[in-house]
C-alpha cells in the first residue's frame, strides 16, 4: 500500500490569481485577507490517492476471505465499473460488513476530484476521504529508578497505578481513583471476555501480556499457511492493517501500554497489573510505528474483529479505540454501526485538545450521538480534576476516568519495559477494562446493560470538576459498577438537545425507564405530568415547561418503582447542537424548501465540491445523493428558492479563478440540474431573495474582484433580466431576507478584505422599485445568515474584528437586539427554520481552521 510508506498532510490549497495577495491569514483581525477564497490550513487530513465508496444496489456480506471478497465484487453492477473506470480506480481492500471499498486512484488524481467524480457517476452511495487520525496520547515519560513497596496483589509496580488505588502516593487525593481493588474482592477474572486494542498493536510476547493474549483457535502458527482462509497468513495474535500483514506486534509502544492497563497478568509478581487480571486480548493494529494512520484500516480491524466473533460465536466483545482524528466518516460510523448490530461494546477517547467535542466533534467519539454502543472517554487527574489536555462535553462524551501519569506495560525490546503515559488514550482502555470484568460479572446481560451499569458506576469524586462536562458528571468507578442491585436500574445514554428552555421538546434515550410512566425533575423540580409525551422502557419525549430552574444541573429520571438515574442538563436559551451534516460547508450557498434545506457547492474539506447536501430539520437526518450533483461547481455563489426550485447564481472557481455568470436551476422534486438565462454578467457573493414568482439580486463582486451595487430582477416565466434600482451602498456577501414586499439586504462588505464589513440595513420594495433603510444593525456582520422567522434575523458572520462571530441579532420595533449567543464562531454558515426554531447550518470556525458540520437551533425571538 503506497500510502503507508510515507503518511502525508494534506492542507488545503489557497488561490491567489483572481482577487490579489493575501496579506495575513490571522483570525480575529482586520488585517487584509480575501474574503473569497478558502483558508490555507485545515486540520483534516487524508491518505492521497485512496478514496472509500459504498456503490447503490450493493448489500453487506456477512463472511469474509478471499472467495466472498471475490463474490463480492463479481456483484458489483455495471454503473459501478464505469465509475470506478471513470477515476481509473481498482480496487484495493473490500470491508464485507459494510459493503465499502477502498479504491486506489492515479497519484497525479486529486482526492477531492475523484469524490467528485464518483458521486456525479450516480453510483454512489457514498465517497470519502480516507481520512488520518492518531493515537491520542500526549507525552512519554521517563522510567523512574524509584521501586515502590509490593502490595495486593502482588505484581511490584501496583502501588504505582493511582488509577486503580489511590491512597494519595502520588501527591493526589485518597480514593481519587476506579475502586479497582473493592471491585476484585468480587471478580479478577474476565476470560469470557474477548477485549480488541485497536492501536499501533500489542507486544504479545510482553512477560506480562502473553498470558492474556488471544489467539485464532483456527490458524497454525508460523506455518506460512492460511489455515482457517480468512484471508491472512498466520494471524494467530490479530492483524496488521497498517503493513498489510497478520502480524500484529508493536513497533511504537502506545498499544502495548494499552493492553497493559485492560489486562496485563493479576497477582504474577511482575510487572503492574490490568483491570483484568485474566481476559482475551485481540491485538488489531493499524496505526504506524509513529503513532498515526488511517480509517481504512481501522474498518478493516472492526471487520476483521467482528467475522471472528461471528465465526466463533464469542458472546461477549469490547473494542478498545484510544485514537482519533479526521472528519466525519460514513465508512467508520457503519463499521461501528455494524459493531452494534453485532453486540460490540466500542470504547474511545475523546481526544486531547482541552475542547468542547459538543462544539467540535471528535471522531469515532462523538458518533456515540448515535450510535449508543460507544462509550466516550475523557481523561481524569489523581486529584479527581479534568485533565488539562482532556477534551469533554455534556452531550457527547459518557465520563471520566484516570488518564495522567498512568503506568502500564511498554514492548519488551526496552530496557524496562514498564512507564507512564498520559492521554484520554489512557483513560480509554481503563473503561473497556472495566467493561469486561462487569460483563465477565454478568454474562447473560447485552450490551446496553454492560454500558448502563458502567455509566452508573460513575461517582463525581472528591472535590472533582466533572459537572457539566460529561453525560454523568462522573469518573468511572469499577466496584460501583459490579453492585448486584445495579442490574435493572434505568440508565441514560443521551438527552438531545442537553440544552433546551420553555417550548423545546427534549428526548432521553437509555435503557429500564420501565413501561409505565414515571417523574421527570431538573434540579430537584419536577416537571408536570402533561409535559411528558411519551414514556417508554427506551426512550422519553417530554415538553419543557415553565416553571424549571435556570441554568445547568442533573436531569432525573425517575421510574414508577422509585429508581433514579440522571444526566448533565442545562436549561439555558442559547444555541444547541441540532444535528449535524454529513460534510463540513463553507462558502456554499443554500436555500429552504418545505422542512429540508438544501446546501448547494462550495467548499469543504477536501477544496471545492460539487455535492447538494439535504437537511431535514424535522428529521435531523442529512443525505447526499448522486444524482444532485451540480453541473458547474462553484463557492461563494448565491442562491434563492422559488416554490420548489432553487436558483443558484454565478460563484466562484477556487481552482481556477474563473468567476461565472450562469444561473443553475435544481429542482427539488425531481433531483435535476437546468440552465436558464445566464446573469448579466460574472458575480460572486451577491445577495438573493424571491418575491412574487421572481428573483431579486443584489450586490457582490464582479469577476475584477469589485464590490458592486446594482439590482437585477429575473423573471422565470420569461427567462429575462432586467435591471432595477441600485443599492444606495454597495455590498458583497450581504444576506437577503424577504419581509413581504420588502427585500432586506443585511451589512456585506464593502471591500473584498475582511475588516470592511458594515452593519447598514438596506431595504428594497418591490413593488415600488425604491430604496429605504432601517436601524443599523448593532454589529458589522459580512457573510452572515440571514433569515425571517417572526422577525428578520442576522446570525454570525464576520465583523467588528472577528472572522467568525458567535452571535446573531433580530430586529423588532425599530430595534436591534442581540440574542443569538452560540458557542461557535462561524462564517458563511447558512440557515434554516422550522416550527418555531431558527437552524444555523455549517460554516467555517478559524479557531480551529476547520468546516463545521454542526447544526445548530435557536428559538425563534
Amino acid at each position: 500500500m503506497a500510502k503507508k510508506s510515507l503518511p502525508l498532510i494534506v492542507m488545503m490549497t489557497l488561490g491567489l490569481i483572481l482577487l490579489g495577495a493575501v496579506d495575513g491569514l490571522q483570525a480575529k483581525t482586520k488585517a487584509k485577507v480575501n474574503t473569497g477564497w478558502q483558508p490555507a490550513k485545515a486540520s483534516v487530513k487524508f491518505a492521497p490517492g485512496e478514496v472509500l465508496v459504498k456503490f447503490k444496489q450493493v448489500s453487506p456480506r456477512k463472511t469474509v476471505g478471499p472467495a466472498s471478497d471475490a463474490s463480492f465484487l463479481a456483484m458489483l453492477p455495471e454503473q459501478a465499473h464505469q465509475a470506478l473506470h471513470q477515476i481509473q480506480g481498482t480496487v484495493e481492500e473490500v470491508y464485507p460488513f459494510i459493503a465499502c471499498l477502498k479504491v486506489k486512484i492515479p497519484q497525479t488524481m486529486a482526492v477531492g476530484e475523484a469524490i467528485e467524480s464518483l458521486y456525479r457517476s450516480g453510483a454512489v452511495d457514498y465517497a470519502e476521504p480516507n481520512y488520518e487520525v492518531y493515537a491520542d496520547q500526549v507525552q512519554i515519560r521517563p522510567f523512574p529508578d524509584k521501586q515502590f513497596i509490593n502490595k495486593t496483589p502482588n505484581d511490584p509496580r501496583f502501588n504505582d497505578l493511582w488509577g486503580m488505588h489511590n491512597t494519595g502516593q502520588t501527591g493526589g487525593t485518597t480514593d481519587a481513583d476506579i475502586d479497582a481493588p473493592e471491585a476484585w474482592n468480587k471478580k479478577t477474572w474476565a476470560g469470557n471476555v474477548i477485549v480488541g486494542v485497536i492501536d499501533t498493536g500489542v507486544d504479545y510476547n510482553h512477560e506480562d501480556l502473553k498470558v492474556n493474549m488471544w489467539k485464532n483457535p483456527k490458524e497454525i502458527p508460523a506455518n506460512g499457511k492460511d489455515d482457517d482462509g480468512n484471508g491472512y497468513i498466520d494471524d494467530v495474535y490479530g492483524i496488521d492493517t497498517y503493513n498489510n500483514d497478520a502480524d500484529p506486534m508493536d513497533d511504537h509502544y502506545h498499544g502495548t501500554h494499552c493492553a497493559g492497563t485492560i489486562g496485563a497478568v493479576g497477582n504474577n509478581q511482575t510487572g503492574v497489573v490490568g483491570v483484568c487480571w485474566k481476559v482475551k486480548i485481540m491485538a488489531l493494529k493499524f496505526l504506524s510505528s509513529g503513532g498515526s494512520g488511517y480509517t481504512d484500516d481501522a474498518i478493516e480491524c472492526i471487520n476483521y474483529a467482528l467475522a471472528m466473533k461471528t465465526r466463533e460465536k464469542y458472546a461477549r466483545m469490547v473494542l478498545s479505540n484510544s485514537w482519533g482524528g479526521g472528519g466525519y466518516s460514513t465508512a467508520l460510523f457503519d463499521a461501528i454501526k455494524a459493531a452494534r448490530n453485532k453486540g460490540v461494546l466500542f470504547v474511545a477517547a475523546s481526544g486531547n485538545s482541552n475542547r468542547d467535542t459538543d462544539v467540535y466533534p471528535h471522531y469515532p467519539s462523538s458518533y456515540n450521538s448515535v450510535l449508543h454502543n460507544i462509550i466516550a472517554v475523557n481523561a481524569s487527574d489523581h486529584n479527581d480534576k479534568k485533565a488539562s489536555f482532556s477534551n469533554y462535553g455534556c452531550y457527547s462524551t459518557d465520563l471520566f476516568a484516570p488518564g495522567v501519569d498512568i503506568w502500564s506495560t511498554f514492548p519488551m525490546r526496552y530496557s524496562t519495559p514498564y512507564g507512564k503515559l498520559s492521554g484520554t488514550s489512557m483513560a480509554t482502555p481503563h473503561v473497556a477494562g472495566a467493561c469486561a470484568l462487569v460483563w465477565a460479572r454478568r454474562p447473560t446481560l447485552n450490551y446496553k446493560k454492560i454500558k448502563g451499569l458502567i455509566l452508573n458506576g460513575a461517582e463525581s469524586g472528591k472535590g472533582a470538576d466533572f459537572g457539566q462536562r460529561c453525560l454523568t458528571e462522573g469518573r468511572l468507578n469499577v466496584n460501583r459498577s459490579m453492585l448486584s442491585g445495579k442490574v435493572n436500574d434505568p440508565a441514560i445514554f443521551q438527552v438531545t438537545p442537553n440544552k433546551a428552555c420553555i417550548g423545546d421538546k427534549i428526548t432521553i434515550v437509555g435503557i429500564s425507564f420501565g413501561a409505565t410512566k414515571g417523574t421527570l425533575k431538573f434540579k430537584g423540580t419536577a416537571f408536570p405530568g402533561s409535559a411528558i409525551v411519551s414514556w417508554t422502557n427506551t426512550k422519553i419525549v417530554a415538553k419543557m415547561p415553565s416553571g424549571l430552574p435556570k441554568g445547568f444541573g442533573r436531569l432525573q429520571v425517575t421510574t414508577s418503582g422509585g429508581t433514579s438515574r440522571g444526566a448533565c442538563f442545562g436549561n439555558i436559551n442559547i444555541g444547541k447542537i441540532a444535528g449535524h451534516t454529513i460534510l463540513g460547508h463553507g462558502w456554499s450557498c443554500s436555500a429552504q424548501v418545505g422542512q429540508n434545506v438544501w446546501i448547494i457547492s462550495g467548499g469543504t474539506y477536501w477544496g471545492q465540491t460539487g455535492l447538494v447536501e439535504r437537511y431535514n430539520l424535522k428529521t435531523k437526518r442529512a443525505v447526499i445523493d448522486s444524482g444532485w450533483m451540480i453541473p458547474t461547481t462553484v463557492t461563494n455563489a448565491g442562491a434563492a428558492a422559488i416554490g420548489n426550485k432553487i436558483y443558484v447564481l454565478g460563484g466562484l472557481d477556487w481552482d481556477t479563478g474563473e468567476v461565472y455568470k450562469k444561473l443553475q436551476v435544481f429542482d427539488t422534486t425531481t433531483g435535476k440540474w437546468t440552465s436558464r438565462r445566464n446573469f448579466p454578467f460574472e458575480v460572486m457573493q451577491p445577495a438573493m431573495a424571491s418575491y412574487n414568482g421572481k428573483l431579486y439580486v443584489f450586490g457582490g463582486q464582479d469577476k475584477n474582484g469589485a464590490v458592486i451595487k446594482t439590482t437585477y430582477v429575473y423573471n422565470p416565466a420569461t427567462n429575462t433580466w432586467a435591471k432595477k434600482a441600485d443599492l444606495p451602498n454597495k455590498a458583497a456577501y450581504a444576506a437577503g431576507v424577504r419581509l413581504g414586499k420588502n427585500l432586506w439586504v443585511l451589512g456585506g462588505f464593502t471591500s473584498k478584505y475582511f475588516g470592511s464589513e458594515q452593519n447598514l440595513v438596506q431595504v428594497y420594495n418591490a413593488d415600488t422599485n425604491t430604496w429605504s433603510s432601517k436601524a443599523n444593525m448593532n454589529n458589522e456582520r459580512g457573510g452572515a445568515a440571514g433569515i425571517l422567522s417572526g422577525k428578520v434575523c442576522c446570525l454570525h458572520g464576520a465583523g467588528d474584528g472577528s472572522n467568525g462571530r458567535n452571535d446573531g441579532e433580530y430586529i423588532a420595533a425599530g430595534k436591534w437586539t442581540t440574542e443569538f449567543y452560540g458557542q461557535q464562531g462561524l462564517y458563511t454558515p447558512l440557515a434554516g427554520k422550522y416550527l418555531g426554531k431558527i437552524y444555523v447550518l455549517g460554516g467555517y470556525d478559524w479557531q480551529v481552521w476547520d468546516f463545521s458540520n454542526n447544526v445548530w437551533s435557536y428559538r425563534k425571538p
